[in-house]
């Protein structure tokens, strides 16, 4: 059976929104990126993925 890779990137930032590239400087989620992300685990989640890797960065 093939397997499925889903790519999915963090919320929206107040770097985000003033075009500054953000890196490894851990700037928090803005309202929208948290809104952003609560909505993402709800379509996260019907999918059933075996595994999650993530970054260390809060976001």
């Amino acid at each position: 059976m093939a397997k499925k890779i889903v790519l999915w990137r963090h919320g929206q930032t107040d770097y985000n929104l003033q075009g500054r590239v953000q890196g490894q400087v851990d700037i928090p989620l803005n309202q929208t990126g948290v809104a952003q992300a609560a909505a993402a685990a709800e379509e996260l989640v019907k999918l059933k993925p075996e595994r999650i890797v993530c970054s260390d960065l809060g976001r």
